[in-house]
């Protein structure tokens, strides 16, 4: 599906189903974030949970916005009693950070910086939305931008949708990020739309029983790049 170019703003209404999964999403959310928020920083959620535009596959994307010891959130985790079904570490580009994603449930995933966010990295959970556990609670909904590009802004029945298409001073004043930032993301989805999914520098899948230390330690003899770049920060 290809972004839609600038047009006229769309009002979307919600049906109670579309509600229901809103709400059963946010309470699966909220059990996770309540798991870790002994930890600091205290992640948050991004993405369509934040913004309300949900549906019945949309994941639940929980996100530490700073470096933190995997082997802390994994304790955290195990003592809340949730299983990890399986982990990636991810490297997509020389100036991005590389992260480690944890999959806790079909639905739900975990992503960690195990090096320094960029700093459009560290806007983009403005730019798609986000919200942490007590804003979760209270209901809040806030604005952002989907992965068609769509300008999401919540309404009390649903939303009003616009192309960030050439509106992207627009959007990023909205969100309070710099215009760099919404560039590049506008930029990294119309190349995806045209060529298909982008490949990564490193990308690595493995089994929750296989040690994080481990696997990133064979990351980085396989590749000399991934080794500078980790070199010092990783136990």
């Amino acid at each position: 599906m290809l972004p839609r170019k600038e047009g006229k703003e769309r009002q979307v209404i919600y049906t109670e189903e579309r509600w229901r999964v809103f709400y059963a999403l946010r309470k699966k959310a909220s059990e996770v974030l309540a798991c870790l928020a002994m930890l600091q920083p205290a992640p948050c959620v991004i993405g369509s949970l934040a913004r309300g535009d949900t549906h019945e596959k949309s994941d639940i994307d929980i996100f530490f916005e700073k470096e933190i010891a995997p082997s802390l959130i994994l304790t955290v985790l195990d003592m809340c009693k949730m299983s990890l079904l399986s982990y990636e570490i991810v490297w997509a580009s020389p100036s991005t950070s590389i992260k480690l994603i944890l999959q806790i449930d079909t639905n739900v995933k975990v992503t960690v910086p195990l090096s320094p966010l960029s700093p459009s990295e560290k806007e983009f959970p403005l730019y798609a939305g986000r919200i942490f556990l007590d804003e979760l609670k209270s209901g809040l909904r806030v604005p952002g931008v989907n992965k068609f590009l769509q300008f999401i802004e919540p309404t009390e029945d649903g939303h009003i949708e616009w192309s960030i298409v050439g509106r992207e001073e627009e959007a990023a004043k909205r969100l309070g990020i710099s215009l760099q930032t919404v560039l590049e993301r506008e930029h990294v989805r119309l190349k995806r739309f045209k060529e298909g999914k982008s490949g990564f520098i490193v990308h690595g899948k493995f089994d929750p029983s296989y040690p994080v230390e481990r696997a990133v330690e064979e990351l980085a003899e396989k590749n000399p790049l991934f080794r500078r770049k980790i070199s010092g920060r990783f136990p």
